[in-house]
């Protein structure tokens, strides 16, 4: 039979099920007011439920009153057990995160930690582990921040299907952290295992994305330019079937960079949340903030354009767009070695000249070169390479495109421009994948050493 308190501590469960937190309070609190002084562990209980709904309501002054109360008693009961300690740890650990005290999180964080691994509970040790990587990484410890994410990716490994997500975010965050502490052979592997993974999943699973109607309209092929565009599709197709080894490797370049965007976004977060605990505010995502991210998208954007092209016979043109590939990473690398011209670059709109001055392509290669001299080089030679096969008016795309041959008659000469030329494809690829591969390198110098200013150090706050 329940005592006068339990059925208050009762009222105030059905309360909070029902929305109605004040009643719900009014009820824990005459509850607990009713429990004997000299029941300890009646006590750990019901100032464990009240830490709990105060830190949901997010008033943890409250919160936290009530939770040291129970460690406190914990301290002096003969009954306590390590999982009793390990809950109340890992809530103080909530309430201290939730309030910017990270340092009293990480410590309450791995007084949990501790306490479950004394009590053989892995139920939420992989939880912890990622927890507390995190904080290691928000104050740039990245040595211990790996060696806690690599702890939480063993524990949840032995349980793929329930943390399948979480698992994938890990391996994520490590490529980018392995980067800033130069340990690039593993990032490598762990890339290389991230890339295969999503190419074999969607190979296995055969995904397809929802297609619009194939049926074209009516007047499809009747003109010149539905006719062309029907061509340039149809030798998109071919070149994809016959030409799957090198297809192949232009789909691990487009996964390369999607998981590198994925690994950069959720540095990123992490960093900003750094400096919201900082200043003590939410704060909201500069433009600055994200142009890095935004360069590496754009080169991507780039490089899928003049996959399209090439795949179609349009060589030519699609080498403008590998341009694009490049001058997106080199103008990555610009703002990160000089962050004070990312408000000049925004700024634009109001000072192109200021833009024209400090975003030369020679001051590019100057900044590149201080990061890796060797790299660019090769990134200055796939960038003539470009210019010479279409990205500005050439010889050498005018001689492999333009054709000046006699007529069928034999009577008279025709002058043209091939501009759809299936035999230029194959190498071609073979470039592209070239080219967009050094892309990608010059962003893993910027993301390797990618930090998020305070709100004091924004150029423009």
């Amino acid at each position: 039979m329940k005592t006068s308190w339990q059925k208050l501590i009762q009222k105030g469960v059905t309360s909070r099920g029902l929305g109605n937190l004040r009643a719900a309070e009014k009820h824990f609190k005459q509850g607990y007011g009713a429990v004997p002084k000299t029941d300890i562990e009646s006590l750990i209980k019901v100032e464990t439920l009240l830490g709990y709904f105060f830190y949901q309501r997010k008033q943890f002054e409250k919160s936290e009153r009530y939770l040291l109360q129970v460690a406190r008693r914990l301290d002096n009961f003969s009954k306590a057990t390590a999982q009793n300690f390990e809950r109340i740890f890992a809530i103080l650990g909530l309430v201290k995160k939730a309030k910017g005290e990270i340092e009293e999180a990480e410590k309450y964080y791995l007084q949990a930690l501790n306490k479950a691994e004394e009590a053989g509970s892995l139920e939420c040790q992989p939880e912890y582990c990622a927890l507390l990587g995190h904080f290691s990484i928000l104050k740039e410890d990245y040595s211990n921040g790996i060696k806690m994410v690599e702890k939480s990716l063993s524990l949840m490994e032995q349980n793929p299907v329930r943390y399948r997500v979480e698992i994938q975010n890990a391996k994520e965050l490590l490529v980018v952290i392995y980067g800033k502490v130069g340990r690039l052979e593993e990032r490598k592997k762990l890339r290389e295992e991230l890339i295969s993974q999503r190419i074999e999943k969607e190979v296995t699973q055969k995904r397809r994305h929802q297609l619009p109607d194939s049926s074209k309209p009516s007047s499809w092929g009747t003109d010149e330019l539905t006719f062309f565009l029907h061509e340039a599709e149809a030798n998109t197709t071919s070149s994809v079937g016959n030409l799957e080894a090198a297809f192949i490797n232009l789909r691990w370049v487009d996964s390369h960079f999607r998981i590198m965007t994925e690994s950069a976004r959720n540095f990123t977060v992490g960093k900003l949340l750094r400096r919201e605990i900082e200043v003590g505010k939410n704060l909201q995502v500069e433009n600055e903030d994200r142009l890095e991210i935004y360069f590496l998208q754009q080169s991507h954007s780039f490089y899928l354009a003049s996959v399209r092209l090439i795949l179609s016979g349009q060589v030519a043109p699609a080498y403008a767009l590998l341009r694009g590939c490049i001058e997106n990473s080199l103008y990555c690398v610009r703002v990160h070695s000089n962050p004070k011209l990312k408000a000049v670059w925004l700024n634009r709109m109001n000072n192109k000249k200021a833009v024209k001055e400090n975003f030369q392509i020679s001051q590019m290669w100057t900044d590149l070169a201080k990061l890796n001299s060797n790299l660019q080089e090769s990134v200055q030679s796939q960038y003539e390479l470009t210019i010479d096969e279409g990205a500005h008016p050439n010889v050498s795309a005018f001689l492999k495109d333009s054709y000046c041959e006699l007529a069928k008659d034999g009577k008279s000469t025709q002058l043209g421009l091939v501009y759809l030329n299936p035999d230029r494809i194959q190498d071609a690829m073979n470039s592209i994948e070239k080219i967009a591969k050094i892309a990608l390198e010059i962003f893993d110098l910027v993301f390797d050493s990618l930090e998020i200013k305070k709100e004091a150090e924004s150029d423009l706050s």
